[in-house]
């Protein structure tokens, strides 16, 4: 009965019939009830509820069922946006029943494709597994209207998000993400993108299991051209919008940072947000994945030869003192040329690569296979790009040809890749920026800043210095633009030169917290790569790099400063791990004993009073220095692993542990210094071995030291931290105790 058409269609004619919240019978509540009793219904299973039915049987109310759906959410979109349009603007209750049916609408889409990609595999008559996405284009009459139909739901709400951007109708942004428009969005667009990847899926496999000359395959193929055209409006749309909402003068406190915006919990509405879509929309522009990022390389350099024009008349001006005074307003126009070129940015690093913590994260398929195509074009070679892991010496072809062909082709011809001449705009746009003479900074400007550098942060693990053995087919092009020597790449080059002017960046702009940052989080995510560390470490510039990279700390505000010691702390171990390179581990010994030990070594089994022997002013000097240290600490144990430096850890670990009993005596006053001694004897314990310990007697002398202070000082406050150490070094013991237990087996 549930999956009976007739039932669906009578919760529909109920629903339509169902008075609005502006009609003199009300009906508001009623009229959700008869939704939410259509979205449960668009929910259910069809193969689990048809399971004990003949095969024939289960199959035709499946597709009874499916169609009936699809057409009760064709029909409603169809009304609501047809009523929308046609509605009178006076009428405020029309208007927001309206918007409540179009967001519901869109929840019960949404219902409906997440259940129809769940769906148990069915067989078909050759006993051959049918996906749910193959189901629905092969048995589901009208599918394709469908779906066209939901895009242009997709596009109307692009389309009236545009128009009350540019009508100022919104303030800020959280009042632009709280409309109807981008909570629709939201939901029809997931539904669409989860119906795109999983028909890119079932192609991709039927690819890989019957061949391209197979009419499997070319109908997928079909189906994804189909949607590929249907999603061109839809990417062009919301990069209009991305665009029109960034040139608004709102209330942005930092909304812009997309990254940021996906780790927090979208297990809230927060997930309604427009710049979040940017995720799911960059999954649609890998469906054409070259023609968009040929769009938007070219748009990326019309608007920098835009804004280097714009400098240099600035600096005119400036120089003959007839600066007009609008320069600097809302209008500015190079400010909106910064906020254009970072909208651009962010989409092109999300286009171009997935986010991830490791190295792992590689080149997407469509990408890969677009840039294969560009490279035989390139290169005239019409033979099959093999994996290079199943065979070194063939690549493109034969490897050895193909390397003759690199020598003596022109660089600048490799640009013919969008991609390749994206990452090489870009790099330019960096070294335009760091280069200019001037100082001053303003909020667009430190945004297009930002987005260079988490441009790089995304792509740089990703195409810089590329395994091939991680491919099944891979590039020339990428191999020759972003690859190593071996190879005759260029991908040294670039890495050395984002390297060169990250570092030129923290000086230049060494109090901007948020600049500062995005350059630290790009180099802490090259050097987690392994190829880009080994990379750094392996080159005569290394030594360079990070005595100059040293030379910013002083200025950094705490986060990036822990960074800077994490990645210097991380390239010495590294050198020394894989290149026997034991010169580098003075890095590691200058930052532990210039920033701590050689100003605190006299703290040890000291009881002093800080207060009382240098004076109030000169003790909080001692305890802003003392903050300093710990936090260099900080960064030098999460960079090394005792089993790459044991040497290291245990003199510098030995002699950090004994100063702590002086430090938690003479500060226990500084709150802050007590809490940050605290944090870095739980990373001490978390990286090191914990027999070492033992040795010191590093449990004893801590808990002892700290149950002094709470003696001295008299205070019930604190209980809690002393409770707290206890717990902790009751599980230091029993860490102990299992690294004895686990030596000792293993002898």
């Amino acid at each position: 009965m549930l999956l009976n058409p007739t039932v669906l269609q009578i919760f529909y004619e109920f629903y339509k019939k169902s008075p609005k919240s502006g009609s003199q019978h009300g009906g508001k509540d009623q009229r959700h009830l008869v939704m939410q009793c259509l979205i449960q219904l668009s929910g259910i299973k069809c193969t689990s509820l048809t399971v004990n039915l003949p095969e024939k049987e289960q199959h035709l109310v499946r597709v009874s069922y499916s169609e009936s759906i699809i057409k009760i959410i064709f029909l409603l979109i169809q009304e609501c946006i047809s009523e929308k349009q046609n509605q009178n603007s006076e009428n405020e209750y029309f208007d927001e029943d309206s918007s409540h049916d179009l967001i519901a609408i869109s929840e019960l889409n949404k219902q409906f494709v997440d259940t129809l990609l769940q769906e148990s595999l069915t067989l078909d008559s050759t006993k051959r597994q049918i996906q749910p996405i193959e189901f629905l284009f092969t048995f589901i009459p009208h599918t394709l209207d469908y779906l066209k139909c939901i895009s242009k739901a997709i596009e109307y709400l692009l389309r009236e998000s545009l128009i009350q951007l540019r009508e100022g109708v919104y303030s800020t942004i959280d009042d632009f993400d709280e409309s109807y428009e981008v909570e629709a969005l939201s939901h029809f667009l997931e539904g669409w993108v989860n119906l795109v990847e999983a028909a890119s899926e079932w192609s991709d496999s039927l690819l890989q299991n019957f061949g391209e000359d197979n009419v499997l395959t070319n109908k997928a193929n079909d189906i994804i051209n189909d949607l590929n055209v249907i999603s061109t409006p839809i990417c062009n749309l919301y990069i209009e919008v991305y665009i029109s909402l960034s040139l608004k003068d709102m209330e942005i406190d930092g909304k812009f940072d997309v990254d940021s915006e996906l780790s927090r919990d979208y297990s809230q509405e927060s997930e309604f947000t427009f710049i979040f879509q940017v995720y799911q929309v960059a999954k649609l522009i890998r469906l054409g994945s070259y023609d968009f990022l040929l769009n938007l390389c070219n748009l990326l350099q019309s608007k920098m030869q835009k804004m280097e024009e714009s400098t240099h008349v600035l600096v005119q001006q400036l120089e003959s003192l007839s600066i007009n005074n609008n320069y600097g307003t809302e209008n500015d126009p190079i400010q909106d040329t910064h906020k254009i070129l970072s909208c651009i940015l962010n989409i092109c690093g999300f286009v171009m690569a997935e986010k991830g913590e490791t190295e792992h994260i590689l080149v997407p398929n469509k990408i890969m296979e677009a840039s294969i195509v560009v490279s035989k074009k390139l290169f005239n070679d019409e033979e099959e790009i093999v994996s290079a892991g199943s065979n070194p010496e063939v690549y493109a072809g034969d490897l050895r040809a193909t390397e003759s062909i690199s020598k003596a082709i022109n660089p600048q011809k490799l640009r013919i890749d969008p991609v390749v001449n994206i990452v090489h705009l870009t790099l330019s746009l960096l070294e335009f920026i760091v280069a200019d003479g001037s100082l001053s900074i303003n909020q667009s400007k430190s945004l297009l800043i930002q987005s260079i550098y988490k441009f790089f942060t995304r792509i740089g693990p990703v195409y810089l210095l590329p395994d091939e053995n991680e491919y099944e087919k891979i590039s020339p092009t990428f191999i020759y633009a972003f690859g190593n020597a071996k190879n005759d790449g260029h991908g040294t080059q670039i890495l050395f030169s984002l390297l060169d002017n990250a570092v030129k960046t923290l000086k230049k702009w060494q109090f901007n917290e948020h600049i500062t940052m995005s350059v630290v989080e790009m180099l802490m995510a090259f050097v987690k790569s392994n190829r880009l560390k080994n990379e750094i470490t392996g080159n005569s510039q290394y030594r360079l790099f990070v005595s100059t990279l040293m030379t910013c700390m002083d200025y950094l505000h705490q986060q990036a400063r822990i960074s800077v010691v994490y990645i210097v702390s991380s390239l010495a171990v590294n050198s020394i791990h894989h290149f026997k390179n034991k010169d580098h581990i003075t890095d590691i010994h200058e930052l532990a004993n210039v920033y701590f030990l050689n100003d605190f070594i006299s703290f040890s089994d000291t009881n002093l009073d800080i207060s009382a022997t240098y004076g109030v002013q000169d003790a909080k000097y001692l305890a802003e220095k003392l903050l300093y240290g710990l936090d260099v600490l900080e960064g030098i144990y999460q960079a090394c692993h005792p089993a790459i430096v044991w040497d290291l850890h245990f003199t510098v670990t030995s002699r950090v542990l004994s100063i702590f009993k002086g430090l938690f005596l003479s500060f226990y006053h500084v709150e802050d210094v007590m809490l940050k001694l605290l944090q870095l004897l739980e990373t001490i314990a978390s990286y090191q071995e914990t027999s070492w310990f033992t040795e010191i007697e590093c449990p004893e002398t801590i808990v002892s030291s700290y149950y002094k202070t709470q003696n001295q000082k008299d205070v019930d406050g604190n209980e809690i931290e002393y409770k707290t150490i206890q717990s902790y070094f009751l599980g230091l013991g029993e860490a102990m105790t299992s690294y004895k237990i686990g030596k000792s087996k293993n002898f």
